[in-house]
């Protein structure tokens, strides 16, 4: 149960602080060893609503 609230709170913080999900792909991509990433520089951070 602790783990899904530290991961639920994380999701929280992730939406509302762009930086901090540049910051976690930089350290997956760190850790990653014989992986290809291909990043899109015009990437922008949108929100999205349910609603069709």
């Amino acid at each position: 149960m602790a783990t899904l609230r530290s991961l639920a709170n994380a999701a929280k913080m992730m939406e509302k602080i762009g930086e901090l999900v540049k910051l976690r792909l930089i350290q997956t991509i760190e850790s990653s060893q014989g992986n290809r990433f291909i990043l899109d520089t015009n990437y922008q951070m949108k929100e999205v609503s349910g609603e069709k």
